[in-house]
């Protein structure tokens, strides 16, 4: 298994892809909350379709 890249199984697509997540980090740095960060998220600027939990989610994973 060492040294072997990890691919993810087949299923349900991210609500919010990998490429976003440094953006998701700099929001709640700025301040913003996970609601807001997934409000902005909703917003025309980035047409995503995230639920608060998936920012929680995301933050949670890179702090531990």
């Amino acid at each position: 298994m060492r040294g072997e890249k990890h691919l993810r199984k087949p299923g349900r697509p991210r609500a919010i892809p990998e490429e976003y997540e440094p953006v998701v980090v700099e929001m709640y740095d700025q301040g913003d909350g996970y609601r807001a960060i997934a409000r902005r998220l909703r917003g025309p600027e980035y047409g995503l379709n995230p639920d608060f939990t998936s920012v929680r989610r995301i933050l949670n994973r890179g702090a531990g």
